[in-house]
């Protein structure tokens, strides 16, 4: 038998002790998606946290019999090694008796009697969740009620009833497919929950107005992306907001056919049931063979402009609503089209790029967001039925969203890190008081890894839909605890308008559309809880 060199021998008896631990533990211990050379992609290289524990690319050395890992958490500055046979393997060995905090870990072999360091990461480990829910500032419905009442009496939403025009002085309405889609939902969404006739008829009106104004700046319908309201607009004052007037962020027309279906639902107004439709069949026209679109067109021609491909899960969602209404072949077959490409590149490759109207495309990897693959895992969830597979592809797609982006603890090594630039308006962090954020609560991409609530309340909905789907309490469990940050938040700041961003500090104006979809996902969860209440 081939003796071992003495630095592998003595990381190996490390792993005895660590095995031990593993059962007096709760800590999540099974990796997601591991990386293995030539079969599967590895996805973190720009990860910044894991929760679970992770492997990284890192290539063997020919002739290496083993290797020996070294992980020195910055909690307690101990070493804990263990052997493995391949560098690419997961830290599982040591992870349950690993601290959270920085991480420093080395991976080193020995040829020919020299030691070679192979690989050298840092990173932070994170607590997972603990099961523990904050009883909320509110109940969820009345948390949602707040919202969209108070959002009802802003101004940059009462001036619809003067004018069919966006609040001049607002300028997140330089980003009209995302922000007026937002009115038109939110007030729907109001008109359907209010008990106050007045205010139902005062929310009509509103998402009538936007509406209308939505329409009459949408391309027109000669042109190749007819139908499609525009990205970006220069007629308010962007302010700090980076816009790209010639070209369309292909996720958000349908984000403007969902808010007219539920402009629709609410008023029976035929008129967006048509706007609806008309945004479908450009889909329609410009999906690729492959089944998926292409991120970001041109407004003149409808030709790329860029080649990066887009992760298609909100397409989906919107041409699935939409057959509720008319369940034509052709938005069926467009969904099988885009469904199948989701599952054969993302859920291959786990590259679920950031697509943000004010985040340009980054290369594989490099920017990573939570919301497609929580708005995928939802869909999952939904369409599984009895299948168990699916089922399991889902709670694993979610895992991996929950890995990199949520925080669970006040204590989480993430809310002492330097996010930012020193000084930046965005970082919440500071060394000298701390950290300024509520949690648990979900921060939004790797660019911009800051707790932002409309990331709260993606995962809200996708673990309702798993809650709905397998009847799993750790998934209402965790719904809850994000909810209850949001109302916490919420009456933080007022007692009104659920913030943008879920700090005690604002860094700029709230995101009117990231209140209202925060509003709608405290309604699913209130939905889901009654039904298990009724359930019992």
């Amino acid at each position: 038998m081939r003796r071992l060199p003495d630095f592998l021998r003595l990381a190996s008896a490390s792993v005895v002790l660590a095995a031990g631990a593993l059962a007096q533990t709760d800590a999540p211990l099974e990796p997601v998606r591991p990386g293995i050379p030539g079969s599967r992609p590895f996805w973190n290289a720009h990860a910044r946290r894991f929760i679970y524990p992770p492997a990284f690319e890192a290539a063997e050395v020919p002739g290496a019999g083993a290797y020996r890992f070294t992980l020195v958490s910055s909690a307690d500055s101990l070493p804990r090694p263990f052997v493995s046979a391949h560098p690419w393997d997961p830290l599982t060995p040591v992870w349950s008796t690993l601290p959270d905090g920085v991480i420093s870990l080395r991976i080193q072999t020995q040829i020919a009697g020299d030691t070679t360091t192979v690989f050298e990461r840092t990173f932070i480990k994170s607590p997972p969740f603990a099961g523990e829910v904050t009883e909320p500032a509110y109940s969820f419905r009345e948390s949602a009620r707040r919202c969209l009442h108070d959002l009802l009496g802003q101004e940059k939403v009462q001036a619809w009833l003067r004018k069919a025009e966006p609040f001049a002085y607002y300028p997140k309405y330089a980003y009209p497919a995302k922000m007026v889609s937002a009115v038109i939902e939110g007030m729907a969404t109001f008109a359907r929950i209010t008990e106050d006739a007045g205010e139902r008829l005062q929310a009509l009106a509103i998402a009538e107005s936007a509406a209308t104004f939505l329409r009459a700046i949408s391309v027109p319908p000669e042109r190749p992306l007819a139908g499609w309201p525009p990205t970006f607009w220069e007629g308010v004052d962007r302010d700090i907001h980076p816009i790209y007037p010639d070209e369309v962020l292909v996720t958000e027309p349908a984000r403007a056919g969902m808010a007219y279906l539920s402009l629709y639902e609410v008023s029976g107004n035929p008129q967006h049931l048509a706007s609806a439709h008309r945004i479908a069949e450009t889909y329609l026209r410009t999906q690729l063979p492959g089944g998926s679109w292409y991120q970001r067109l041109r407004v003149d021609d409808g030709s790329a402009k860029v080649e990066n491909l887009l992760v298609p899960t909100l397409i989906l969602t919107f041409l699935d609503r939409l057959r509720i209404h008319d369940d034509l072949q052709q938005y069926a077959r467009a969904s099988e089209r885009a469904y199948r490409w989701i599952m054969e590149h993302p859920m291959e490759s786990s590259n679920w790029e950031a697509q943000f109207e004010d985040t340009r495309p980054r290369s594989l990897y490099r920017n990573l967001s939570h919301r497609e693959p929580v708005q995928f895992a939802r869909y999952l969830f939904r369409r599984a039925g009895g299948d168990q597979a699916l089922l399991e592809q889902a709670e694993e797609l979610l895992r991996f969203a929950e890995d990199g982006f949520v925080i669970w603890q006040a204590d989480d090594p993430v809310c002492s890190a330097q996010l930012f630039r020193p000084g930046s308006r965005w970082n919440g962090n500071d060394p000298y008081f701390g950290s300024d954020w509520f949690v648990p609560a979900a921060v939004e991409q790797y660019v911009f890894f800051t707790p932002i609530s409309s990331s709260s309340a993606g995962f809200i909905e996708a673990y309702c839909a798993a809650y709905r789907a397998t009847r799993d309490r750790r998934f209402l469990d965790r719904a809850r605890a994000l909810g209850s940050t949001l109302t916490r938040a919420q009456r933080y700041w007022g007692g009104g308008e659920i913030p943008t961003h879920l700090r005690r500090v604002m860094p700029e104006l709230n995101w009117l559309n990231v209140s209202v979809w925060s509003a709608v996902a405290l309604l699913e969860l209130d939905a889901v809880m009654r039904e298990d209440t009724e359930g019992r």
